[in-house]
């Protein structure tokens, strides 16, 4: 499929999730859904400047040079047209405030075992790029059960225990530097995305003066999840069954548990090569030493 045109993050909000939608249904996997192989691409989370353009890249399709075509660990996911609904009188500013329209694309993470869901949302922007979110359950996954609306997602994760999440943590911090010289331009720590871009902008396009951002984001499923376990494998066809336009798919809070909104269904879920094409942006901004106002 074609690149995204040029002007793509020049455009309006409704106009970027039309595209992404139509994307979508074009390059919708037939049934049986296939298995996503990241292929050669999972050799990229071994360089720095790979794991450094995850927070780098501004656009919302991946850079086929430095990244690789395919996703290197979330490779597989099913994703939906999506509104955050703010809560009214919430603290905290920009998207928290505003709300906005986007894409909600849930996945796993490719070659762990056990299942191991997470969560990407872009929320999309008048004339600006997308502000994005990434949340799981754990780093150590949720053993043989495959569903996705078992547990809340976050923001901040507990480190990994497994040996290949705690290499693959090490990989992390060794790239942290390279985003940025400031510490006050690259996250904290490996177990934390920050929230700070996320509270200085609104959905239309318009930057907040003094931002103030959670520490952390939590995602509470409000479907009913599988009675008994599902199959990791048959993950995908689970929620494409299960979610439907118009549900309240997740409240969301902050860490303390104050809600901060309400995460909307608009479209239907899909699998599609679009869709596991997409790139979400990991939030870099801490403003852990420039901005005070970053963790209230």
């Amino acid at each position: 499929m074609d690149r995204l045109p040029a002007d793509f993050a020049s455009l309006p909000a409704g106009e970027k999730l039309a595209i992404h939608m139509d994307r979508m249904q074009q390059s919708a996997y037939k049934s049986p859904l296939p298995a996503v192989d990241p292929g050669w691409s999972i050799a990229k989370v071994l360089i720095p400047a790979s794991l450094a353009a995850s927070f780098l890249n501004d656009t919302d399709e991946r850079n086929p040079d430095v990244q690789g075509n395919a996703k290197p660990v979330h490779t597989e996911g099913v994703s939906g047209a999506v509104e955050l609904v703010p809560e009214p009188g919430t603290k905290y500013t920009g998207i928290f405030q505003s709300g906005g329209i986007g894409i909600l694309r849930l996945s796993r993470a490719a070659n762990l075992s056990p299942f191991t869901p997470g969560l990407a949302l872009k929320i999309l922007v008048d004339g600006r790029p997308s502000v994005n979110f990434h949340a799981m359950y754990s780093l150590d996954g949720q053993k043989s059960d495959g569903a996705t609306f078992r547990h809340p997602f976050t923001t901040h994760v507990d480190p990994g225990r497994a040996l290949k999440i705690k290499a693959g943590a090490l990989l992390f911090r060794i790239a942290l530097p390279s985003i940025s010289d400031d510490p006050a331009a690259r996250p904290v720590d490996t177990e934390t995305l920050p929230q700070l871009e996320a509270a200085s902008i609104r959905a239309d396009g318009a930057a907040v003066d003094m931002p103030n951002a959670p520490a952390a984001v939590r995602f509470l499923p409000q479907l009913q999840p599988a009675a008994a376990a599902v199959d990791p494998d048959e993950f995908r066809e689970d929620v494409m069954a299960q979610v439907k336009p118009g549900d309240l798919l997740y409240v969301v809070e902050d860490g303390e548990g104050r809600r901060i909104g309400e995460l909307r269904t608009t479209s239907a879920f899909v699998a599609s090569a679009h869709g596991d094409g997409m790139f979400f942006r990991h939030q870099r901004i801490s403003g852990a030493s420039a901005c005070p106002v970053a963790h209230a």
